[in-house]
């Protein structure tokens, strides 16, 4: 891959890379190869106390693997290999955060980070992987939250932290498809 960071100034800096993806099926797989192309632009804030950052990608997939897990359903043997065809991602991710000082020398960070992703299969096909099925160009990838979002804070002293945090992750699919998510 290659990236690129341009800083504009102080606070500000621009952030951009391409890079290419790959990974080998299992011995014995009969599923191709995984290979993407991944795209990436940004920019960066960073003041003191007070950061930001903001990045778009964009994925492009021309073979996704699925892998059969514990975790995964029936259907077919833990470790067995799929190949799912194109894929195409794309998504905002969102950090940001603040850490205030008490006078009581304690510290409070607050960060935030957010997360949209849109995936779907640019072909169709049909697949003994559960998870997929028969899918129609254009169905959602299963398992992919379009909304993921975490809150952190917490006490900061000198010799010890305590952090706090809660997240949010948004309906799913359990198998491609296009329209409403399922009960």
């Amino acid at each position: 891959g290659i990236g690129a960071v341009y800083r504009l100034d102080e606070r500000w800096t621009l952030l951009a890379g391409v890079h290419k993806g790959f990974n080998s099926p299992a011995p014995g797989s009969d599923a191709g190869a995984e290979e993407s192309t991944n795209y990436e632009a940004g920019v960066r804030f960073n003041a003191g106390s007070a950061n930001l950052e903001l990045v778009a990608f964009y994925n492009d997939y021309s073979n996704l693997v699925g892998t059969c897990t514990a975790s995964t359903g029936a259907g077919c043997d833990i470790g067995d290999q799929f190949s799912g065809g194109e894929v195409d991602m794309h998504g905002l991710e969102l950090n940001g955060g603040y850490a205030f000082e008490l006078s009581s020398g304690l510290g409070v960070p607050v960060q935030l980070s957010y997360t949209y992703t849109s995936a779907e299969f640019a072909t169709s096909f049909a697949s003994g992987f559960d998870e997929w099925g028969d899918v129609q160009r254009g169905d959602a990838l299963p398992y992919l939250p379009e909304h993921q979002a975490q809150l952190m804070t917490g006490l900061v002293a000198e010799r010890w932290k305590l952090n706090l945090s809660a997240a949010y992750i948004g309906e799913m699919r359990v198998a491609a498809g296009q329209g409403p998510t399922g009960p």
